[in-house]
């Protein structure tokens, strides 16, 4: 375990917020950090979180009110292409006489030749997402007529996601008894690779009298957009890990296999 395990794994975690105003105008703003690695040795998983939030809410006249909820969750996303579950598996369920490291530093075949130590040299998962949110208030104090309000909203998301997706061979080595010599065999596995990059875009407006002697109405209206494009070379070029963004400006210059589906359109 010790071999393919971390001892320990630092987390690291900030969290920043101010927020104050008065009678006529109030705001709130935060901003949060996550960083955390993964939990294996040979482990290129990694995950890095941004959070982003804005509030104001102001009072323009006695009778009317406006207010802006801004939000963002911005991360970046590393896997290995074996998840954690099948790794822990190969740990538990190998046999102790099985090698994951000879003497002479060399990576041996682990458990049906899935050692975890191999995890860096497969292929990763990287996903990079920058959901964002919006919703804009308003609230009208309908004058004379006591406790008699209208609320309006209009909200606003937008996701973009972009995942690339590439696995490659893998080798590791397994000593002849016979000869002494130790042989580089491959491992399952061919290389592939999948570029996806997909947007979301959803938007609502409602508007509502409130009260305590009106009766409760609510109209809106919300819709849901999302587009893909996905690209995955008919070839098996060699893998090779270049930038995010210019390997979504590629998939964005490309035709292939690109698609575009709503999901989603429905009126309340």
């Amino acid at each position: 375990m010790g071999l393919v395990l971390k001892s320990n794994v630092p987390v690291q975690k900030l969290n920043l917020q101010a927020f104050g105003g008065n009678e006529a105008v109030r705001y709130l703003l935060s901003f949060g950090l996550l960083n955390q690695p993964g939990n294996f040795n040979a482990d290129p998983t990694h995950y890095r979180q941004y959070n982003l939030r804005t509030r104001v809410d102001a009072n323009l006249s006695d009778y009317l009110s406006v207010g802006a909820n801004l939000s963002g969750l911005f991360n970046h996303r590393i896997y290995p292409n074996i998840n954690n579950t099948t790794n822990f598996i190969n740990i538990l369920q190998a046999n102790p006489t099985i090698v994951g490291r000879y003497p002479n530093g060399r990576i041996g075949p682990g458990r049906l030749g899935e050692n975890p130590l191999l995890l860096d040299t497969r292929g990763t998962d990287d996903i990079e997402d920058t959901p964002l949110f919006s919703t804009f208030t308003t609230t009208y104090r309908v004058p004379f007529v006591g406790g008699l309000t209208f609320d309006a909203s209009y909200n606003y998301d937008l996701h973009n996601q972009f995942e690339k997706n590439f696995n490659k061979p893998y080798y590791y080595h397994e000593y002849n008894t016979n000869t002494g010599e130790y042989l580089l065999k491959q491992g399952t596995g061919a290389a592939t690779v999948e570029v996806t990059d997909t947007v979301t875009v959803r938007s609502a407006h409602g508007a509502a009298p409130d009260g305590a002697d009106a009766v409760r109405v609510h109209v809106g209206f919300s819709r849901c957009q999302r587009r893909e494009d996905r690209q995955t070379p008919r070839a098996r070029p060699r893998p090779r890990r270049g930038d995010l963004a210019s390997d979504r400006a590629a998939v964005r210059r490309s035709g292939a296999a690109a698609s575009r589906l709503p999901v989603c359109a429905a009126r309340r």
